[in-house]
């Protein structure tokens, strides 16, 4: 757990303000750690520290949140997997009977077309065997390495993924840099409604 100082600190760097400037708290209540939300002005904003932002990953490969991840980093980190037989044995072990037959039906569409799995999946599905499907998937990789690679593409492309506005911000902001001690921040603006 980090300390609240550190997620202060760095969102001082990040928006060129003083402590004074903004209202901080935890992002979940009880949460006496990262990740943690700042109201600056009229904005607010969700500050994560490089761990935050790989559990917030796993939450991602790993539950209902799957649904929200672009089909198209889905089908860059999960590959072909939707071509093994394993991968369907598992999905179709963990789903609804009404969901095995819409996945029936979408696999005759990607048959038929042979378009982009996922792209078909995220597109016609319901979400709930959207993330089924992922969920299936991240079982047969290792997670860590997963979730390295989910965390690379919500960095490198953090404005348009993780910011919840057009033309929002998303800042790093990096202490003892190339130190075993490094840490990690990621600060991007988020809906109002997630401070009240």
């Amino acid at each position: 757990m980090k300390d609240i100082k550190l997620y202060k600190a760095a969102f001082m760097e990040a928006l060129e303000c003083e402590e004074k400037d903004f209202e901080m708290k935890p992002y979940m209540d009880g949460n006496k750690g990262g990740p943690m939300l700042a109201k600056y002005g009229d904005a607010v904003y969700k500050v994560n520290s490089s761990d935050d932002l790989y559990q917030y990953a796993e939450a991602h490969l790993t539950d209902e949140l799957a649904f929200h991840l672009p089909p198209y980093i889905v089908s860059d980190i999960m590959e072909d997997i939707h071509a093994s037989e394993k991968f369907y044995s598992k999905l179709l072990d963990g789903i609804r009977k009404e969901h095995k037959e819409e996945l029936a039906l979408l696999l005759s569409v990607y048959n038929t077309t042979q378009g982009d799995f996922w792209g078909i999946l995220y597109e016609h599905a319901d979400p709930l065997l959207c993330a089924k499907a992922v969920n299936a998937a991240t079982e047969m990789y290792d997670l860590e390495i997963l979730k390295g690679e989910l965390v690379e593409e919500w960095v490198v492309n953090g404005d348009e993924l993780l910011s919840m506005h057009v033309e929002g911000i998303f800042k790093e902001v990096v202490f003892n840099e190339d130190t075993p001690s490094e840490e990690c921040f990621y600060i991007y603006d988020v809906d109002y409604v997630f401070y009240e």
